[in-house]
C-alpha cells in the first residue's frame, strides 16, 4: 500500500463521517418541526471564541431553561448542526436572537424531553453532506488512479 492509499482511504473514511453526521443533523431538523412546544427562558448566551492553528472559530453558546409535564430541563441546542463560525459576526447574529432573560420557544422531543432545540431550521447540514460527496469524489479519483500506476 502506497501513501496515495492511505491518504484516499483517510478521506473516505472522513467523508463518510461527514456524510453521516450532515444527514443526522438534517433528520433531527426535520424531525423536530413536528415536536411540541413549550416556552422557555434563556438564561446565558454567549460568545465563545476558540483558537485553532489556522485561525480563530467563534462559537455561539447557549443556556435556556423550560418545563414538560412539572419537570424542568436545561437545553443549549440553538439548531441541530455546527455554531461555529469562521466569522464573530455571524455568531453574534445569532446570539442577539437569544439575549439571557428572554422567553422563547423550545421543540422537545416527546419521546426524549431531554432533547430540545429552538430552531429547526436545516444549519450546515447540507454543506456538510455535500462537502463530504466531493470529498469521497476526490478520495475516490485518488484511489483509482494510484491503482493504476
Amino acid at each position: 500500500m502506497n501513501l496515495q492509499h492511505a491518504l484516499s482511504g483517510f478521506l473516505l473514511v472522513v467523508s463518510v463521517w461527514l456524510i453521516f453526521d450532515g444527514i443526522k443533523h438534517a433528520v433531527y431538523s426535520f424531525l423536530s418541526r413536528s415536536w411540541p412546544v413549550v416556552r422557555g427562558t434563556v438564561e446565558i448566551a454567549k460568545l465563545q471564541v476558540d483558537s485553532t492553528d489556522g485561525g480563530f472559530s467563534y462559537n455561539a453558546k447557549i443556556m435556556y431553561r423550560y418545563k414538560v409535564k412539572g419537570h424542568e430541563f436545561i437545553g443549549t441546542r440553538i439548531k441541530f448542526g455546527d455554531t461555529a463560525y469562521a466569522w464573530s459576526w455571524l455568531a453574534r447574529r445569532l446570539l442577539q436572537k437569544y439575549p439571557p432573560g428572554t422567553t422563547i420557544n423550545v421543540r422537545y422531543s416527546p419521546h426524549n424531553p431531554s432533547l430540545s432545540v429552538l430552531d429547526s431550521a436545516f444549519s450546515l447540514s447540507l454543506y456538510w453532506i455535500l462537502f463530504g460527496l466531493f470529498i469521497g469524489a476526490v478520495a475516490w479519483t485518488t484511489f483509482v488512479a494510484a491503482s493504476k500506476v
